[in-house]
């Protein structure tokens, strides 16, 4: 028992890096994200939609309004596509849907992404990839009820 003891001892120690995931590189700022809705099965290439409102570091770390941000799997690493419908910076606020290669029904770590933003970035936008399951249509319904006529 204290040889199991001292090796994961050492492990951990030695390799503290394997606790954590990889930081994309040049990338100022990251937020975990979680999603603790439980889906009945397992969906693949599933469209997550992800509200933050609020955001204290959309407040003061953004400049002219504008999204620069990347979303990723837990490791850090796996680029995931993404959307924005709508983003204000100064009251905090984002809309986006991301789309999760596996978003799994029984296991919560594989459903933790990373966002990271940073306003010395290019746009990482890629709503085509969100919505590649051969849809027939997407409709994003926000327009204003009260008005008598829609637009696009």
């Amino acid at each position: 028992m204290v040889k199991n003891f001292l090796t994961t001892f050492i492990l951990l120690t030695v390799f503290p890096g394997v606790l954590h995931p990889a930081w994309s590189s040049n990338w100022a700022f990251r937020q975990a994200i979680t999603n603790n809705y439980a889906a009945g099965n397992d969906l693949t290439n599933f469209p997550l939609l992800l509200v933050i409102s609020n955001h204290q570091y959309f407040r003061y770390y953004y400049s002219n309004n504008t999204y620069k941000m990347m979303f990723t799997l837990v490791d850090g690493i796996t680029r995931l596509d993404h959307e924005v419908e709508y983003f204000d910076q100064y009251s905090g606020t984002l809309i986006a849907w991301i789309r999760m290669p596996l978003l799994d029904s029984a296991e919560v770590n594989s459903n933790i992404i990373y966002m990271y933003f940073d306003v010395t970035k290019s746009d990482e936008q890629n709503a085509a990839g969100v919505w590649t399951n051969d849809y027939c249509g997407v409709w994003h319904m926000n327009n204003n009820p009260t008005v008598s006529s829609c637009t696009d």
